[in-house]
């Protein structure tokens, strides 16, 4: 029929336009966080664009809901805005007929966000700690070049050492402790492994003292000192990089870890199905507010996805029980408005 022909391009060209803006503001955010990473000497500079699209990857079902859920909306809204709704409801066409329509535009972004929530998220999570880890791994002694400052991420040690790739000279490391900071000054170094041979220096070391006071300055000179620069080592599996197939089901923070990512196609299509609830709080055009609104029902939703996971990996919450607290929320949350928003 016309009106779905016409809902159906409304809502593709409203979420077109909403995604280009999440994708950017989600970008923001995602950066300003791996930028304090790179501060703090937790990550290379030169790495942050690889952090965050891999980051953007991680979190597109996300964005992909928000999207669809605006987009739709905003069909909504400038329908009402425009008084075609009215000439809708004059033909007996009411809000209703305009779910199917909308679960119909929805359909293959479920099946978009299935796909990235159970296959290409997860392996963005691996190809990041994949990434860290051989970060680590490349800063360290054998691979710094000579006459730069290298730092190891984690703020273990900031080293300088000049020379070739074996024999090195005018070393200068500042490495900071639980117990301690210090700083190393020595004439000549040899490179090895992990490890750094120093020869005719000094150790100045600053005692940290309980409750952040300071201790007495200590000196001590050396003829050969050797001390130990870890490479990085690979963190431990996480369940969010997982492999659905590596998922078991007896285990909580596996079965979780599935309701999780079986939650987010889901969440598509109930935002798809809730969008009409929520098309009368527009009628006679007075409101303007479809974007933020389904901003923040987004947020409560997934707020309440965070916590149901984390009940269900505590073994606290059935499966069932994390699958439907979310929608059930949102939806008592939406007919308020509904309510709220009625002549």
């Amino acid at each position: 029929m016309i009106y779905r022909k016409a809902y159906f391009a409304d809502c593709a060209r409203h979420m077109g336009a909403v995604f280009p803006v999440v994708l950017a503001v989600g970008g923001l955010v995602f950066l300003s966080k791996l930028l304090g990473e790179t501060v703090a000497g937790a990550l290379p500079l030169y790495s942050l664009w690889q952090f965050l699209a891999l980051t953007v990857v991680k979190y597109l079902p996300q964005l992909l809901n928000v999207s669809l859920f605006a987009g739709i909306l905003l069909a909504l809204e400038r329908a009402f805005y425009r008084r075609e709704m009215t000439a809708w409801y004059a033909a007996g066409i009411g809000l209703r007929h305009f779910t199917f329509p909308g679960a119909a535009f929805a359909a293959p972004l479920v099946c978009l966000v299935a796909l990235f929530s159970c296959t290409v998220s997860p392996w963005s999570v691996r190809a990041a700690d994949s990434l860290r880890a051989r970060l680590l791994n490349d800063i360290n002694p054998e691979n710094v070049a000579p006459g730069e400052f290298a730092v190891v991420p984690g703020g273990g040690y900031t080293y300088f050492l000049r020379g070739d790739e074996t024999d090195s000279g005018n070393i200068f490391i500042a490495g900071n402790a639980e117990d301690a900071h210090q700083i190393i000054s020595a004439r000549a170094a040899r490179r090895g492994g992990e490890f750094i041979e120093l020869s005719d220096g000094a150790l100045y070391r600053l005692p940290l003292l309980p409750g952040g006071e300071k201790g007495a300055a200590e000196t001590m000179y050396f003829e050969r000192m050797e001390i130990h620069i870890p490479q990085g080592r690979p963190e431990k599996e996480r369940r969010r990089g997982a492999k659905f197939g590596d998922l078991e089901w007896r285990s909580p923070p596996d079965r979780a870890e599935i309701a999780w990512r079986i939650n987010q196609p889901l969440a598509a299509l109930f935002f798809a199905l809730l969008a009409p609830l929520l098309g009368a709080s527009f009628a006679g055009g007075k409101h303007r507010h479809s974007f933020l609104m389904a901003v923040l029902l987004f947020i409560i939703h997934l707020n309440l996805m965070y916590f149901v996971r984390d009940k269900m990996a505590d073994d606290a919450l059935p499966v069932a029980a994390g699958v439907l607290i979310p929608p059930a929320a949102v939806f008592v949350i939406a007919l308020f408005v509904r309510r709220a928003a009625a002549p």
